[in-house]
């Protein structure tokens, strides 16, 4: 489901003021603005007689790429940010670059021009959506937001693909390289209107209370390790709930989808209480009727016994080209997704999100429709350490996805690793 279309996260770049903050007296933070791109060559043909919603789906799809340097003297590179996958890993040059590939493996990296570069005595090996990833783990001097650290990650040098990783969250992440850096505080980040805050939150940015849940370990897929995962107890259309027999089910957050998912069982009661959409599945999404839309009307996500109302009209799309409207959180049709749900940018785009991989705990608030002016505390190692959040007090977590393995909803590699990658932002 996800394409290669472009969300531009500048980092090394002097056009974008983002910075690493650790004077005196000031957080002990690290702030990426994110910024967005469109890659055109998936957009709809206005000549085109019918409706390639899936040339459309594909096109919707923007994946955050950072650009970073690793390298001495330093390589420009690309890299695609991750919260799903456990691993991290870069394009190498190698003998495909030979002939007509040479001036596209000019932007990938070459080890042998840096003087600084290791390689590990361990293989680099890697299943991505059954695609072999396969090279060297290497350790190299990465630069971004200003700062400097050492990095290790795969170098995939058996093949060229587009494909790149950089995790954020478990595993030899940029989380984890910043906290043993002591560039941050606790090895945390936040999300929020298109910025990611490494070591801090930024109160001025959501509303009301932030509420933890703690990380669920359901592992349904051998290939699954720990990932950025709640309990997710229902979902409603303006209260009335779905009741849905599927819940608790594990709800994992995925930065690489601009869109959301949900079990083909839980979609189809969620579109019943909605009304007006289609009964013909898409590429898991279905069509609404534009003219139905209701500025009233909520969908409601439920995480314990903490509720978010938020906009039924965040999630509809409109298509121009064929003046046809999309419900955005549709059916997860890839055996990756099935059994669970899975939280894209359109709702965290509405709330305010923090990932504490110190604590395995992650805090949501509604995000703030406000313009105020930045008010950034660090997140402290240790018990508690995410300033202003608070608990939620339910006991749904006695019957959680996690005591509900059995059942028959197989994930394969997506699901496994939420939140997870090695390198860049």
């Amino acid at each position: 489901m996800r394409s290669q279309s472009t969300f531009l996260l500048s980092l090394a770049s002097a056009a974008l003021p983002s910075a690493f903050v650790q004077a005196e007296g000031t957080p002990a933070v690290l702030t990426v603005p994110l910024v967005r791109t469109r890659d055109t060559s998936h957009q709809l043909s206005k000549r085109s007689n019918t409706v390639d919603v899936q040339s459309w789906i594909d096109a919707s799809s923007y994946p955050f790429i950072a650009n970073y340097t690793w390298g001495t003297p330093p390589q420009h590179l690309e890299i695609t940010l991750e919260t799903l996958y456990n691993a991290s890993w870069v394009q190498g040059v190698n003998n495909d670059c030979l002939g007509s590939n040479a001036s596209y493996c000019e932007e990938l990296y070459n080890q042998t021009a840096s003087t600084t570069a290791m390689t590990l005595d361990e293989p680099f090996d890697f299943n991505f959506s059954d695609t072999y990833i396969r090279g060297d783990f290497v350790t190299d001097v990465l630069s971004i937001g200003g700062i400097k650290l050492n990095m290790t990650m795969g170098v995939n040098n058996e093949t060229v693909t587009s494909q790149t990783s950089l995790g954020l969250a478990y595993g030899n992440s940029l989380t984890q390289a910043l906290a043993d850096a002591g560039e941050i505080n606790s090895p945390a980040f936040s999300i929020y209107d298109q910025t990611i805050l490494f070591g801090g939150v930024n109160k001025a940015k959501y509303d009301g209370p932030l509420t933890t849940f703690p990380i669920t370990n359901v592992s349904r897929s051998t290939f699954t390790t720990r990932a950025l995962r709640i309990n997710m107890s229902d979902i409603s259309v303006s209260g009335s709930s779905v009741a849905s027999s599927e819940f608790p089910l594990d709800a994992v957050f995925d930065i690489q989808q601009s869109w959301s998912y949900l079990p083909y069982s839980v979609s189809q009661e969620l579109n019943k209480k909605i009304g007006d959409v289609s009964d013909t599945w898409v590429s898991g999404f279905s069509n609404y009727s534009c003219d139905s839309l209701k500025n009233d009307s909520t969908v409601d996500f439920k995480f314990g016994g903490t509720e978010f109302k938020l906009n039924l009209t965040d999630f509809i799309d409109y298509v121009p080209e064929y003046d046809t409207c999309i419900f955005t959180i549709g059916q997860g049709n890839d055996t990756e997704y099935e059994g669970s749900v899975v939280l894209g940018t359109n709702f965290l785009n509405l709330t305010y999100a923090v990932f504490d991989l110190e604590n395995d705990e992650i805090s949501l608030a509604k995000r703030s429709s406000g313009d105020a002016s930045d008010d950034i505390v660090e997140i402290k190692s240790g018990k508690d350490g995410v300033p202003g959040a608070s608990k939620d007090d339910s006991d749904s977590d006695s019957d959680s996805a996690a005591g509900r393995v059995g059942k028959s909803m197989g994930l394969t590699t997506l699901l496994v690793a939420s939140a997870m990658f090695f390198v860049a932002l």
